[in-house]
């Protein structure tokens, strides 16, 4: 059984951790969609008009794979979706398939 102040922390990190993962997914669709500024027409333009008004696309592809593999570690780290998967009433080859899938996101 698992106490109350245990529920409360472990509500408190879900809605942190869907929180925080919301936010990063707002900013970079912001980032995305204000690569180039104001300059909206430049990234259906030649390339050169894409190298002169834009930040390098890199730069955020690459900062979205880290943030993404930073949030993907903290959830399945956090003693979360494990121990809830392990305490459903499933076959012990069914738990095993699901941590899987979970442990999947860390790839």
């Amino acid at each position: 059984m698992v106490g109350f102040s245990q529920m409360v922390r472990r509500n408190f990190t879900l809605v942190g951790l869907i929180v925080s993962v919301a936010w990063m997914s707002v900013a970079f669709c912001i980032a995305t969609m204000f690569e180039c500024e104001l300059d909206f027409w430049a990234i259906w333009g030649p390339t050169k008009y894409v190298l002169k008004h834009c930040v390098e696309p890199m730069e955020i592809v690459l900062g979205l794979c880290n943030a993404d593999f930073v949030s993907g570690v903290a959830i399945i780290c956090a003693p979360i979706p494990l121990p809830l998967v392990w305490r459903l009433r499933l076959s012990a080859k069914r738990k095993l398939a699901v941590t899987a899938a979970f442990l999947l996101g860390l790839w």
